[in-house]
Formats: C-alpha cells, structure tokens, sequence
C-alpha cells in the first residue's frame, strides 16, 4: 500500500504541472498578481496558526497549499513566456546588434548559434535570438565570444510544410522567438576579455575531441564515442542514426538520464570500496563526481535537466528508498520547471521523467510475472524488465512524437545497454590514462575502438531484422491523453492492489485504440489539397485515399522529397505522381468542390479582371493592381512564402480594402482544404 502522505511533493507537483500548462496560454492581469499573491500569503499565516487549535482546518491548509502552488505554476509561465518585443527590421535596414553566444546549433548551411542580443538603439532591447552565421572555416565560433554586428531580425516563421516538425513551437518553448540571417562582412566576433564559464567549458571540451580522435581512427567509432560520452552528434552519421532509432536505443547517442545514471552508479560502487559505512559521504562524493560530469559534457539543457533530476534521486535513494525516490522525482520536476517552464513541452523532459516513473512502478510488476524464472540471471532480468517497463510508459508519446515503434528494444537492451557502460566505464578512463601517462593511452583506445565497433554492428544487425520497427503511425492527441491515463490508473490499480481499477483501466485503453483506428480509417480514406512552401518554392499535395499528385514550381528532386516525406508518411502513400508548374502557363486544378488556380506573374497583370475562381494562389513577384476590381470573382487568396515581403504588405492591404479574405502562408503554415 502506497501513503501519498509520505510524498508530499508528489501531491504539490501535480497542481504546479497545471499551473505551468495553462500559464502558457492564458495571463494572468498584471493588476491581479501581487493582490492574489498578498491574499495567499495573508491566508496561509492565518491558517498556521489556526491549525493549532481547530484540527479540522487541516484539510483547507491542504487546499491552500495547491491553490498556492497552482498560482505560483502561472505565474512562472507567464513570466517565462511573456510576449517578446524586438524592432523588426527589413532587408534594406539590418539593425545593429551585440551578443554573447550561448550555445551551438547543428546545421548543414550556416553556422547557427543561439545568443544573447542587445539591439544598439534607444529601446535597448534584450532577448534570446537565433543567429544565422556564414559558415567560414578560417572563424571557429565558440560559445562565450562577443559578437558584434548588423542583421534582419524577424519572427521565426511557422512550419509550413503538414506534419512536419513544428520548429517555431519548440523555439518558442525555449524563450526564443527572433532569427536573423548575418551576411559576412557584417559581424566581428570577440574572444571573452576575461574568464567566461561558456568559453572555457567549449575549450575544455574540444581538447578531450581531440584526445579521441587521436585514439580512434575508426569515423563510425568515434562519432559513438564522442556522443555517448561527451554528448557530441554534430557529426554522427545520418543511417547510424536512423539503425539507433529504429532499435529504440536512440536515446543512447545523448548526453541524458542513462549516462547520468550509469555514472553515478560508477561513482558508488567505486566509492563503496572505501566509504561502505558512510552513506552521506558516497551521496557527496557521487554529487560532486556528477557536477564535474555535467560539465564536461557542456552543461546543455538536457544534462542540466538529467544532472539535477539524478541529484535529488541520489539523496532520496540514499535516505529512504523506493517510496522517497518517487517522491525525489517529483521535487525534480518541481526544480527544473522553476527553472525552465518550457521544459514541460520538451520530449526529453517528458520521455525521460516518465520512462523513470515507469521503472520504478512497473518494473516490480514485470519482476513478479519472471520471478519463477530462475534460469534468467538476475542482472539480465533487470535489464529486460526495467526495458519492458520503461517502453509501457513512454509508448503513448513514442507513437505520437516518433511516430513509430520498435519491436526490438528489449534486445537492444540486453545487447546495447551493458556495452555502453562498458564505453562509458573506458570512455572515462581512457581519458585519464591520456592525461596521466599519455604513452600507453593507446591501450584502452583499442579497447574503446572494440567496444564502439561491436556495439555499431550489433545496432546495424537488429536494425535490420524482419519487422524491426513499425512505422507512419500517426495517432491523435485524445487517443494521447486516454493511453496516459489508463496507464496513469494502471499505475493506481497496481499500487493500491484493486482488480476492479484494473478493469476500469482496460476499458480506456479499449476505448484509446478505438479512437486510433477510428482517426487512421478517417486520416487515410478521404481527399485533401494542401498548399505551403518548401526550401526552394510553392507545392500543391492532392491527396486521395492513398494516392500523391505533388504539383510544384522550381524545386528539385530532392527538395519534393524531403518537402513532402512528412506527409507521405502520415497518410500512408503508396503512389505518387508529380507536376511542374510551369512558367507563363494557367494550371486549372478541379478540386471536388470548387477551382483553384494556380497564376504565374505575366498572366495574372494581364487576366486578373477575368477571374472566376473559389481559391486563387499567389507566388512570386505577383504586382498589385492599381484599381480597384469590380467584376472579379474571387473566394479566397493564398499569399505563399515566396511571394516578397515589400508585395505580401501591399496585398495584404489591397486585399483588406476590397473586403476579399486571404490566407498567409509564411504567418500561418500550410493552408489545407479538406472534404
């Protein structure tokens, strides 16, 4: 029997996770915030002292005490995701800037780094922007540098391509609403006048880089090594990768609560040779083994994350045991979204928080179905089950955000997971042989190299067993929400020991997969136009049961490809047949309801006056009219991102004057048009 009032952060958790979910969305009066937080306090001091007298109280003390955290949830959400303000520029007026650069972001194009902007002018703005840099190989850009410079900031545009990756929401998440692309002759970068934590950890860093691909000439090799240990992927190969996902065991490759947990399950058994007695000497002694760990690795947001959730449960596990560590991870979700509210929508947050709920839940009842099981060593049972139970809590939103799931994880898990402690374990010691006595380092880099290799071959083999990984599964965000729940009331019904919660149970998840196969039958069986921008122009997706028709204006093989593979995945193509828009040519496509047309810019100076249309999409250097219609028949207009910012205004306004609706693409993603 689980005593919820032994876990007291468990239960004020709960009402500071709602508060930071519709903090997000709705802000709170800035006249209404410090009465309500003067009110709270006044009655929080009352009911301390009123408890002594009347018992009965304690129940509204306990009401008080999540409205409290409820309220305090808000207000940190509106804090963090308060509306920005930065002067928009244009093409012809950059603005002038100065930045401290944070972090470095992986890119093929550019050199893209996140900073600290203050813009030079009388509003003396400051914010977190997106900085888009030429890629030059004489100027290595380190975090911690100063950089000075002119560019065009602008809003991070919406994802506009259907179903594809939403990178405005997840900047957004992380306080960053502003990108701005910098030519190169106008930006000076600045090394750090004086000591810079930032600089120095990259430095550090690029040193221990060095060391490895000195000792492991193996690229493959290498690139598994500097990831699992150091949390570095800018250069992992793109099929390495993809075999990683398609075992389960991509969550390898970060820097995040596996490797934290693998070294400080080093750390204490090396220091239960020594300190076997003393447990608040080994909790110390892992922590500070921890922090040097997590600065070694750069001190990105994930291992912050992993690094203060490992703290706290080392300090439960040491105190109380099990019941603590639940009560452990709490007060860590409680801490890092003080910190950072945005974390809440982050997939790393969400998958690893719940991974080690599921662990710590389930594993016991998977340890019950394989306890006659005797022939199974016991560190492989733990590892098969802890896989098995990690898996049932995380699939929901695997489904949802991978949209696909492997069948193999528990072999992964028993094959991968020992290897990478073992690359950890000579990971970190490689590193000290290299600094200690560097003529023999060679030694373990071959083991290291070994190690790296058979781990590589062992992913690439289960990769491609037959029915690795089941792919395109696209589930919607109720059907979410109902496997969550009945595997929250699964967790309920295990711990209170209640058949019937079991059966309540079942029937949400029976009514969770209903509401699947009921979305995919409708998702799939129906006809859709789509329209929205790729890289390198306009694309128009006619979609009908499982058939493609791709029209699209000066973009490549490869640009259609990657453009539209989202959505031949979410709609399970299997043909596909594709279009060129044509210059100088009127492409009339009979839609099931009404016409869309599609006009380049010599036809539409010429015709515009002519038209009779339901949709009427414009791209490229489109010009105005100057009078104004009085014949044209036009439902609705489509601006695509191509057509110039100076003419998007200018139709805009035009548009607003004759009273005919419009859509924009590059302000509101793909339009779609649905039966």
């Amino acid at each position: 029997m689980y005593h919820w009032h032994k876990s007291p952060f468990i239960r004020l958790c709960i009402p500071f996770l709602i508060g930071t979910a519709v903090g997000k969305y709705h802000f709170l009066p800035d006249t209404c915030q410090f009465p309500a937080l003067i009110t709270l306090a006044l009655l929080g001091v009352a009911l301390s002292f009123s408890i002594k007298r009347y018992i009965r109280l304690i129940p509204l003390f306990g009401i008080w005490m999540m409205s409290t955290f409820l309220f305090l949830g808000m207000w940190n959400s509106n804090r963090f995701f308060s509306p920005e303000v930065a002067p928009l520029s244009s093409r012809n007026n950059p603005i002038e800037f100065k930045g401290e650069i944070k972090e470095l972001l992986k890119s093929e194009k550019y050199q893209k780094v996140i900073a600290n902007v203050t813009f030079v002018d009388s509003s003396k703005s400051q914010l977190k922007a997106l900085l888009y840099l030429p890629k030059d190989s004489c100027i290595i850009v380190e975090p911690g540098q100063f950089l000075y410079g002119r560019g065009d900031f602008q809003e991070i545009n919406q994802a506009g391509n259907p179903f594809a990756f939403d990178y405005k929401a997840y900047m957004h998440n992380r306080r960053i609403h502003f990108q701005a692309f910098i030519k190169e002759n106008e930006y000076l970068l600045i090394d750090p006048l004086g000591f810079s934590i930032d600089n120095q950890l990259f430095k550090f860093k690029s040193q221990l880089i060095a060391r490895y691909k000195r000792l492991i000439p193996d690229r493959n090799a290498f690139d598994l090594v500097t990831a699992l240990v150091l949390g570095d992927q800018k250069n992992m190969d793109h099929q390495l990768t993809d075999a990683y996902r398609k075992t389960g065991s991509v969550h390898i490759l970060s820097v995040s609560g596996l490797h934290v947990a693998i070294v400080c399950h080093i750390i204490l058994i090396f220091s239960g040779f020594f300190l076997k007695r003393w447990k608040s000497l080994q909790a110390i002694f892992a922590f500070a083994a921890l922090l040097i760990y997590v600065l070694l690795t750069g001190a990105g947001p994930a291992i912050l994350r992993s690094g203060i959730m490992s703290a706290i449960l080392l300090f439960a596990f040491l105190a109380k045991g099990k019941q603590q560590l639940v009560n452990g991870l709490a007060a860590a979700a409680l801490l890092i979204l003080l910190w950072q509210p945005g974390q809440l929508w982050d997939i790393g947050f969400q998958l690893s928080f719940l991974a080690l709920i599921g662990i710590l839940v389930f594993q016991p009842l998977f340890q019950n179905l394989t306890a006659n099981l005797y022939w199974i060593p016991k560190s492989i049972d733990q590892m098969i089950t802890a896989g098995f139970a990690a898996q049932l809590a995380t699939f929901p939103l695997v489904l949802y955000y991978f949209h696909q799931f492997p069948w193999y994880f528990w072999l992964s898990g028993i094959l991968v997971v020992p290897i990478a402690e073992g690359l950890l374990w000579v990971g970190i010691g490689t590193l000290l042989v290299d600094f200690i006595i560097p003529a023999i380092s060679f030694i373990p880099g071959y083991l290291l190299l070994a190690l790296a290799w058979i781990q590589n071959k062992i992913i690439i083999w289960i990769a491609e067993l037959p029915g690795a990984v089941t792919e395109g599964i696209w589930i919607p965000d109720t059907a979410v929400l109902l496997l969550s729940l009945g595997l929250a009331w699964m967790a309920h019904a295990w711990l209170i020991k209640s058949s019937r919660q079991f059966l309540y149970c079942s029937t949400v998840f029976s009514v969770g997969f209903l509401v699947i196969f009921q979305h995919q039958f409708q998702f799939v069986h129906r006809e859709k136009w789509v329209i929205y921008q790729s890289r390198t122009g306009i694309i128009i997706d006619h979609l009908l049961d499982k058939q493609l028709q791709t029209f699209n204006a000066s973009v490549d093989s490869i640009g259609i490809e990657r453009a539209t593979m989202s959505c031949r995945q979410a709609c399970q193509i299997r043909s596909t047949l594709n279009h060129s828009i044509a210059g100088n040519t009127l492409l009339n496509l009979q839609v099931f309801q009404s016409k869309m047309i599609v006009l380049d810019p010599q036809y539409l100076t010429e015709n515009l006056y002519k038209l009779d249309c339901d949709y009427l999409v414009l791209f490229g250097k489109c010009k105005v009219p100057e009078d104004n219609p009085n014949n044209m028949q036009i439902g609705k207009v489509i601006l695509c991102q191509s057509v110039p910012e100076y003419l998007r205004i200018q139709w805009q306004v035009w548009l607003s004057q004759n009273r005919i609706p419009y859509f924009d693409i590059s302000q509101s993603g793909a339009f779609s048009l649905t039966q």
